[in-house]
């Protein structure tokens, strides 16, 4: 999500004023694109689906450290991290398919208080 919205590109307002008064002017609501529906729409639009193209990577450093992240990738041929190949194993696609269901779970809880 965070991804989506650095993305973003800059939207004009939403220009609501389609109905005219006695006088001929518009009149009706001008809202700010940053707080409208149709942002929250376009934005959470398939952000479940688009989640099948990452990996989970365990990351051990010299010092031993682990991180683990989710990291995106374009085309199952991109599939590499710090130029070593990534295989994409079954278990590999359960762990894709649980985080696109726990992602999907997440959104039908919260769609209401999102919308």
């Amino acid at each position: 999500l965070e991804h989506r919205i650095a993305g973003e590109k800059p939207r004009n307002h939403l220009d609501m004023r389609h109905r005219l008064d006695e006088q001929g002017k518009r009149y009706g609501r001008v809202i700010d694109y940053k707080s409208s529906e149709l942002r929250a729409v376009e934005l959470l639009d398939k952000l479940c689906d688009d989640l099948g193209a990452a990996l989970h990577v365990v990351n051990v450093s010299a010092s031993g450290a682990t991180t683990r992240v989710w990291w995106r990738y374009k085309e199952p041929a991109d599939a590499t991290w710090n130029s070593t190949r990534i295989k994409n194993s079954e278990q590999e696609k359960a762990k894709q398919k649980e985080l696109q269901l726990f992602c999907g779970s997440i959104m039908e809880e919260y769609d209401e208080h999102i919308e």
